[in-house]
């Protein structure tokens, strides 16, 4: 009979410790909800256009930088409690941080939208193909603040760009189309296109390109009058020895930039053109046919 009491004494220990007590939060966690998707039960047209867009990219497609924005409850003084959440662009990778912050100017006018959703989903999600991010934020322009001493001001143009076309963020792509230009300008995406993949491939391991830096490893940096080469500009001999382009008078290429040349050409030029381009330069020829086959990997597409 002890046993049986202690076993109910128990019991009853058990459920008070799981019962919710004043302190507790039992406001809703979200955890299941989905706040890059629209609500099943919303059948707006943008609603629509976002599902649509989902299915046919991969990708989610958002129009504002609000997640969610719902109201709380109110406080002791009457006014309303929102519980607002919104897309963070500065969300770092691990180990890395940020002391910027940025503000949109979202696109108002509805054909306008459809029109911006229907580039960015031709000029950059089908031709990153798998590599396209967990979603879209498309906007008409995006304004960058920077910390001065707590002050948040708009970036000088110096170091910082105080409206740039794109922020690549770590679960959100933010693309301005810059008002009109987007729209105006054929090269627009392209060079957004081309951003993207860059970023892409510097975010790789030193070993998955460690083939393409293999031959430029005993240049990088170096003086040419080290090496007995003439100061000045010289694309030719830059060639010869497989970078793209000379880009400086004192020194050969920087690692930096070295790949970026080769990303932009991947994203530009198919083997056979780069081929007929650098029929002189076979390093070259190798150098791109490499970071191609490491860009196509990816998931991204490229030209045949």
């Amino acid at each position: 009979m002890k046993n049986i009491w202690f076993y109910i004494a128990s019991v009853v220990v058990l459920l008070g410790f799981t019962a919710c007590t004043d302190e507790e939060d039992t406001s809703p966690s979200y955890a299941d909800q989905n706040l890059f998707a629209s609500s099943e039960s919303d059948h707006s047209e943008m609603a629509e256009l976002k599902r649509s867009f989902y299915k046919e990219t991969g990708s989610y497609l958002l129009l504002n930088d609000t997640l969610r924005n719902e109201q709380n409850g109110t406080d002791a003084y009457g006014n309303t409690i929102w519980n607002t959440e919104l897309v963070d662009l500065t969300y770092p990778v691990i180990g890395e941080s940020t002391s910027y912050r940025y503000t949109y100017k979202y696109i108002k006018d509805v054909e306008k939208s459809k029109l911006a959703v229907n580039l960015i989903k031709e000029k950059l999600a089908a031709r990153l193909g798998k590599a396209v991010p967990y979603s879209f934020l498309i906007v008409d322009s995006i304004t960058t603040w920077t910390n001065n001493n707590g002050i948040w001001q708009i970036a000088n143009g110096y170091s910082d760009i105080p409206h740039p076309t794109e922020i690549l963020g770590t679960r959100c792509y933010a693309i301005s189309t810059n008002g009109d230009a987007g729209f105006e300008d054929e090269d627009y995406f392209t060079t957004i296109f081309k951003k993207i993949v860059l970023n892409k491939v510097q975010r790789l391991s030193a070993n998955k390109l460690s083939s393409f830096y293999s031959y430029g490893e005993q240049y990088y940096l170096v003086d040419k009058s080290d090496i007995n080469i003439p100061r000045g500009v010289n694309d030719s001999l830059a060639r010869s020895m497989g970078f793209w382009k000379d880009e400086n008078y004192y020194y050969l290429a920087y690692k930096q930039s070295d790949l970026k040349y080769f990303s932009d050409a991947v994203c530009t030029y198919s083997p056979s053109e780069v081929e007929n381009m650098m029929a002189d330069y076979p390093l070259v020829i190798e150098k791109f046919n490499i970071l191609r086959e490491i860009i196509k990997s990816m998931g991204i597409k490229v030209k045949d």
